[in-house]
């Protein structure tokens, strides 16, 4: 409304006077509501403006041409350029060239009218590769035509590096866990075929002493031992494969180790078996020195070389290196590694190679993909890998199909350089008592046979506390005890009493089934030594014989 009034004249306006004013009130009205609509275009620009610049995701409107009208603070820190540097560029020169298609025909899309959402690749200005998830829609004008797109877009890259990490943790975790079942059926598997191998293993050099050295059955017996060795060793891969061997540790050459396997015959066939394979060895003249059992990481050597040799049945080249250098990341990521000094270990070859979806399980206990009955029990790579982590190690697989495999063992280095090891003759007969402590039949009748034919006059008790009754009966000079025994009380069990009874008391614990820590515990009680079932007459004869000879 608008008003003039007088207050001195009530005749100055007249009828020609209000139609003027009412016409000029029609345009000042115009003007008022234009000026009320621009601020409150402007207030309401204001705040979508602010909301845009707040927004933590990335905001980009480009042309049909996919150069850029638009950008918000957001996106500037992602792609890393400037409001200004971003303007009027074409998008498609930040984004990673394998991925310029893939963004050119969603843009086709969005001249369809459609939305879509999908990931794409940059390197932002300051070269790095980030992973970008958008979701775009059509900017249409009043006609219904497409004009602009508008994508509103984040940087994945972190979060998908993290979750790949969860996975690689969760995928591990489930390797540990099927590695520890495996590991405790093999465990307790080896534990009674070693009880039964004992005689197999045992009798043979018993009966071997009875006959004469023209007799027709020593080629027999000398077979049925070899036979019995071998399922002990199979037994003892179990083992080993369980992390549940009992390793001698000591300082060696590594280089030394490697070449007494390839100076081996059992090396010396698998190259006559396979001519076609050529065999390229280096070792690195710093000749590190690991801490490790010579024996086993031998064992690691054959495995690796067998199934280098295996995956190229047409030949190929089989190639081995040692080296020593620092490492603080592996490069497949099969493992975690701690930075330090390592002796290094490669063995490659020009093979069949190893599918991706399988290389995260090949050190799974028989998860094997070569024809069954081929090659080996199926542990191999499973040896390979307890051997490894039983050296405080770690091991990395890199493959391609149909170009090779090859596997990197690093071993921590030591300072210490090893000694000479003098192992002398010795006299294993003896006349001392001994008390043999065991819950298998079979195995205290070969304990008792085995010293007897030494000379030694033995005793046997059939549990924990029957052998703890025998020694408060009559005192003996040593106590061979299992560790493992049926019920509640095992060997660790009975040597703890058995000292309360007679303190100092001697003792060697055997078993085919040892848990670490109980045999260290029965050690730091004063158990001289541990002998790993099946023993031979030797192997048991030595160790009771070099414990008897020390003195208290």
């Amino acid at each position: 409304m608008v008003a003039v009034q007088s207050y001195d004249n009530p005749n100055l306006y007249n009828e020609n006077d209000l139609e003027i004013l009412e016409y000029i009130s029609k345009y000042l009205a115009l003007a008022i509501s234009r000026k009320q609509a621009a601020d409150a275009l402007r207030v309401s620009e204001e705040k979508y403006r602010s909301l845009v610049c707040a927004v933590p995701d990335g905001i980009v409107i480009t042309d049909l041409e996919e150069n850029i009208i638009f950008i918000n603070p957001a996106a500037c820190k992602i792609l890393g350029y400037t409001s200004e540097e971003l303007t009027n560029m074409n998008f498609t020169t930040i984004i990673h060239q394998d991925d310029i298609e893939l963004v050119r025909n969603q843009t086709k899309r969005r001249i369809k009218l459609e939305r879509s959402q999908y990931h794409f690749r940059i390197i932002n200005k300051s070269g790095q590769l980030r992973k970008i998830y958008i979701s775009a829609v059509p900017i249409i004008d009043e006609s219904g035509s497409i004009v602009n797109t508008m994508g509103i877009f984040r940087d994945v890259t972190d979060i998908e590096i993290a979750e790949r990490e969860k996975q690689d943790l969760r995928d591990k975790l489930a390797r540990a866990r099927r590695m520890e079942s495996l590991g405790m059926l093999a465990g307790g598997v080896a534990h009674d075929l070693n009880n039964i191998l004992g005689p197999l293993v045992a009798y043979p050099e018993l009966i071997r002493m009875k006959l004469p050295p023209d007799s027709p059955i020593l080629d027999k017996i000398a077979k049925i031992e070899i036979s019995a060795q071998r399922a002990a060793d199979v037994v003892q891969d179990l083992l080993t494969m369980a992390r549940r061997g009992r390793y001698e540790m000591s300082p060696l050459y590594l280089n030394e180790t490697i070449n007494t396997y390839l100076e081996s015959s059992e090396f010396s066939a698998l190259r006559q078996q396979n001519p076609k394979v050529i065999v390229d060895v280096s070792f690195t003249d710093a000749n590190p020195v690991v801490l490790g059992s010579s024996s086993h990481l031998s064992k690691m050597v054959m495995n690796l070389t067998i199934n280098a040799f295996d995956a190229m049945p047409h030949g190929g080249k089989f190639t081995l290196r040692t080296q020593v250098g620092y490492i603080d990341r592996l490069a497949d990521g099969y493992d975690n590694i701690e930075a330090g000094m390592y002796a290094i270990l490669t063995v490659s070859d020009t093979g069949i190679g190893i599918n991706p979806k399988d290389i995260k399980r090949i050190f799974e206990p028989f998860y094997s993909k070569k024809q069954l009955g081929r090659s080996g029990s199926g542990l191999g790579l499973s040896i390979v890998y307890g051997v490894v982590k039983d050296h405080n190690g770690y091991i990395d697989v890199q493959s391609e199909i149909n170009s090779g495999s090859c596997f990197s063992v690093y071993l921590p280095i030591l300072a210490k350089i090893p000694g000479v090891e003098n192992v002398s003759a010795i006299d294993i007969h003896g006349t001392e008592s001994i008390l043999v402590v065991d819950d298998t039949v079979e195995q205290r009748e070969l304990a008792q046979v085995i010293l007897s034919s030494l000379g030694y006059k033995v005793r046997t008790a059939a549990n924990g506390r029957e052998g703890i009754a025998a020694l408060k009966a009559c005192p003996v000079d040593l106590v061979v005890l299992d560790m493992i025994m049926d019920g509640d009380f095992d060997g660790l069990d009975t040597y703890r009493e058995m000292i309360k009874i007679r303190p100092g008391q001697k003792a060697i614990i055997t078993s085919g089934y040892a848990e670490t820590d109980r045999v260290k515990a029965a050690e730091k009680l004063g158990v001289g030594r541990y002998i790993r079932k099946p023993y031979t007459l030797q192997k048991l004869g030595r160790a009771i014989r070099e414990l008897l000879n020390q003195t208290s």
